[in-house]
């Protein structure tokens, strides 16, 4: 299996504060890595989860964010990726199914084409691609998801 964090489970995870929230879902990635479960930090989420730490000045969740990308995969943006995600975005629209305004970036539909496009290559076949989101509702008519806690090894 090969899990795509979004943002909000990746801020979760990044946060410094020891909360409740926090130890649990940090018992989750532990317990997917000890199963040899891909963990993957895709560009978008670091960039969107990234640049709200910056405008607080929250260096310690950007250094765990750090921490993460180097531990876990990290997964960059391409022409390919960004191609589909056009494509996404246009197709739902075209549907009446936008997730966000006509001028805004998107990035769900971002976050869906890579996880598309990893399922896509040869060395994944059979593999199953899922992103552990909060946003379900959106991301699941382009990508499997599913809510971090549901995602068992």
């Amino acid at each position: 299996m090969i899990v795509l964090l979004d943002s909000s489970p990746l801020g979760m995870l990044t946060n410094p504060n020891n909360t409740n929230k926090t130890k649990a879902i940090t018992k989750w990635a532990i317990s997917l890595r000890r199963a040899k479960v891909s963990i993957i930090v895709p560009e978008i989420c670091d960039y969107e989860l990234r640049r709200s730490l910056i405008r607080r000045n929250n260096q310690k969740a950007i250094s765990k964010l750090d921490y993460l990308n180097r531990n876990f995969g990290y997964l960059v943006l391409d022409t390919k990726t960004l191609q589909l995600a056009a494509r996404f975005w246009a197709d739902l629209r075209n549907k009446g199914l936008a997730t966000t305004g006509d001028k805004e970036l998107d990035c769900d539909v971002i976050l869906a084409a890579q996880a598309v496009i990893v399922s896509q290559k040869p060395e994944n076949i059979g593999e199953r691609v899922i992103i552990a989101s909060e946003n379900l509702k959106h991301i699941t008519r382009l990508a499997d998801a599913d809510t971090w806690k549901n995602i068992k090894p």
